[in-house]
């Protein structure tokens, strides 16, 4: 490619003018150029050891460079740096998308929960479980929007406790269409 058929080709972009790309295209462009020039260069460097093995020599090894090796040391310090912060946990109920309700929630807790509008709970003392149902669900849905994931833990343990015979040793193993009966909420 000559020189005027690229200018050619970087003209008939108009995306590439910088007025109209503003600071964050300009980092986004400036990125992917790095990168294309990184696995450029990183493809020579390739090609090179495959031919130089090929041939029967050994590749040329150079000790690393003063700045190759501060900026691997600031690469690792970036690792480190983001792997060191503490996770932050408390008991607030997280906010659960409906495509997920009833399947088990992590350890810890992130993040606020999102203000969603919930039905008030039924104040029936019976639940028929249906398809995708869990402990964990029923017990989030009898309590309400305001529950801690603490007072769902403890619910939930209280229902299997109270329909034991009917779930078995497992609470994970509930079927749909059990009618399981619900402890009063304290």
């Amino acid at each position: 490619m000559t020189v005027a058929t690229g200018g050619f080709a970087l003209a008939a972009i108009p995306a590439l003018d910088p007025r109209a790309l503003g600071f964050t295209g300009l980092l986004v462009a400036g990125s992917a150029a790095g990168t294309l020039v990184a696995a450029g260069w990183l493809w020579v460097v390739t090609t090179d050891v495959a031919v130089r093995l090929l041939r029967g020599r050994s590749p040329v090894v150079r000790r690393a460079g003063a700045v190759r090796l501060l900026v691997l040391a600031a690469c690792g310090a970036v690792v480190i740096g983001a792997s060191a912060t503490p996770a932050g946990a408390d008991d607030r109920r997280p906010s659960v998308p409906a495509s997920l309700s009833g399947l088990p929630l992590p350890d810890r807790a992130t993040g606020a929960p999102a203000p969603r509008s919930v039905p008030a709970p039924a104040p029936s003392t019976s639940v028929r479980v249906r398809p995708g149902d869990s402990l964990w669900a029923i017990a989030e849905e009898r309590l309400g929007p305001r529950a801690t994931v603490v007072e769902v833990a403890a619910y939930w343990q209280r229902i299997h406790a109270r329909n034991r015979s009917a779930i078995g040793p497992d609470p994970d193993l509930i079927l749909p269409g059990q009618l399981l009966e619900l402890p009063p909420v304290d």
